[in-house]
């Protein structure tokens, strides 16, 4: 009687298994269908990721500044640099910062230099190319973010030779400094600009509520030294917005372990959020971050805390 019963069983199971196997069929193709939707969905979003940033931004800005006052957005700025600068450096003067900075990394300054003269030939040919151009719609949505962000005394580190960076353009010119290597040649500017180097800002210690890279701090020779100095020149409660280009998987230009190679014809390196976020925490609170998908790379900003002592 067993045997007779799990004979009846095995038939029942057989003669349904070609139902089983359409509704696995049916499955299979709902499945693809959702999973194409699903990339679609994806791609859509990632497209249209920087269309949700200004709406965004407020709600978390307004978190990140609780407690800040008009009169703090509106301080003038106390810029007195330790040597006295012009916008425009005597020709001696920048021979002798370029001469301190080749002592930095002697080994790697000439690679450095002639990546530097690539990028201000590019920059010369096409300044509307800038990353810091109006046009850049990533411009428009860091303005935003440093409009939100930014309070008081500010210096933009890698402001540009010809243009005026958009990003500035909503914050009070009295509270504006800017420095690049190269000398301005651009025609009025709303900016007090000083030539020089991240690696030597020629500021006192403390003298900024608010330090701005936009897109500049992967032309440093230097990157930790260039951190340290901003560390250095900011306020005890300062700030510093970065806006920075993120690259898989880029090595850290810390790392001996590998043989050295430009990124490019332009940086000697590209960031990559897994080794840059430990090596900010060094300096730095990491207050927030707005992260912008695109296709290789993210678009980063970061709103940084200064640390009160470095690790």
């Amino acid at each position: 009687m067993v045997l007779i019963a799990r004979l009846r069983a095995w038939w029942q199971r057989f003669r349904a298994m070609p139902g089983h196997i359409q509704q696995l069929a049916q499955d299979s193709a709902r499945l693809s269908a959702e999973l194409a939707r699903l990339q679609g969905e994806v791609a859509r979003r990632i497209d249209e990721s920087h269309q949700h940033l200004l709406r965004d931004l407020p709600p978390r800005a307004a978190l990140l500044s609780f407690g800040l006052t008009a009169s703090a957005k509106s301080q003038p700025l106390p810029v007195e640099p330790r040597v006295p600068m012009a916008c425009s450096k005597a020709p001696a003067e920048m021979d002798q910062l370029w001469a301190r900075l080749a002592q930095l990394k002697p080994a790697l300054f000439p690679i450095w230099r002639e990546l530097f003269e690539n990028d201000t030939h590019a920059y010369a040919e096409d300044a509307d190319a800038s990353c810091s151009h109006m046009d850049s719609e990533y411009s428009r949505l860091f303005r935003a973010f440093v409009d939100l962000l930014a309070v008081g005394p500010t210096l933009d580190i890698g402001v540009g030779s010809l243009v005026d960076p958009h990003y500035l353009a909503g914050l009070p010119q009295e509270n504006l400094a800017g420095i690049d290597p190269r000398p301005f040649e651009g025609g009025a500017t709303r900016i007090r600009r000083f030539e020089g180097f991240c690696e030597f800002l020629p500021f006192g210690d403390e003298t900024f509520s608010t330090v701005i890279s936009g897109t500049s701090l992967d032309h440093v020779l230097d990157l930790p030294r260039s951190l340290k100095e901003i560390h250095r020149v900011l306020t005890r409660n300062g700030r510093a917005l970065l806006w920075l280009a993120s690259v898989p998987y880029s090595p850290s230009p810390l790392d001996s372990s590998e043989p050295f190679a430009p990124a490019d014809r332009f940086h000697l390196f590209h960031f990559d959020r897994s080794w840059l976020d430990p090596l900010l925490t060094d300096h730095f609170v990491i207050a927030d971050v707005v992260e912008i998908p695109q296709v290789g790379f993210n678009h980063v900003f970061y709103h940084l805390s200064r640390r009160e002592s470095l690790r």
